[in-house]
């Protein structure tokens, strides 16, 4: 059993400022040292079925300004673009915040002090594949002190759990789209993720005429695409001339082999 801490990454910081009409701008959260951190922020668990397991988090308020904090365990879905939404736990059919404890899930931290918390995960012995959620740190001044201005911040850490010997890390190309787009050609790639757990995607798409490879363009690295979802790949090309073509797509998602799709078009 194991977790793997990398470093804090991808801090979300809202100032809610009240102030009364006509009043001087309230200062903002950078100006009064507010912000947490939270350590650590992407977690990867690998444990058997039927375990209780139990680890550390740790959460820092380096400015000068007590914080009250709040912390909700959440699903998370990932669009095909990129986009995250946040549910319920238990909304999704691999939710790993339905099996999570945490303690305390509410506390005060004074400035330049931290606070350790206990996170409890008890994976239930028909547990298979892989289950993700996040925990949303949400911050506000302490409660006790009397500022007329409230400040917040919110990090989410996000937890991925492998139950051990069962992963299938599996997927394919289902479509490979052209348009012509004012500066080029655009091509699109739909991906499916059809294993139990997430992928990191990477590849080339090879722009032929006549045989003859005329462009190859990377696509972006590291793309995320959870289980069971679909991720839609974007790349753009030069403006080609008119002409018959294929585009050959080749995505590598970590598998023995890379999953490809072509399509013939006609630039006009």
């Amino acid at each position: 059993m194991r977790h793997v801490r990398f470093p804090v990454a991808a801090v979300v910081l809202c100032a809610l400022l009240a102030h009364p009409a006509g009043a001087q701008p309230a200062p903002n959260a950078a100006q009064l040292g507010v912000g947490i951190d939270v350590s650590p922020t992407k977690i990867d668990l690998d444990m058997p079925a039927s375990t209780l397991y139990t680890m550390p988090m740790t959460v820092s308020n380096p400015g000068g300004v007590p914080m009250h904090i709040v912390v909700t365990p959440q699903d998370f879905r990932l669009s095909a673009t990129g986009e995250y939404s946040f549910l319920s736990p238990g909304s999704l059919p691999y939710s790993l915040m339905k099996f999570v404890r945490v303690s305390p899930r509410e506390f005060d931290v004074p400035p330049n002090t931290t606070q350790q918390i206990r996170v409890t995960f008890a994976m239930p012995a028909s547990a298979s594949g892989e289950y993700g959620g996040v925990m949303l740190f949400q911050t506000k001044s302490d409660r006790k002190a009397r500022m007329a201005v409230q400040l917040g911040a919110r990090i989410a850490a996000k937890f991925y759990c492998v139950i051990r010997n069962s992963a299938v890390k599996t997927g394919k190309v289902t479509s490979v789209v052209t348009s012509r787009q004012s500066a080029g050609e655009q091509y699109q790639i739909t991906f499916r993720d059809s294993g139990n757990t997430h992928l990191y995607l990477k590849g080339y798409v090879e722009v032929r005429h006549d045989g003859q490879t005329v462009e190859r363009l990377t696509m972006p690295a590291d793309m995320l695409v959870e289980r069971g979802t679909d991720r839609l790949i974007t790349v753009s090309g030069k403006r080609l001339p008119p002409g018959r073509y294929q585009a050959v797509a080749a995505v590598d998602f970590g598998g023995a082999r890379f999953s490809g799709g072509v399509v013939d078009f006609t630039a006009q």
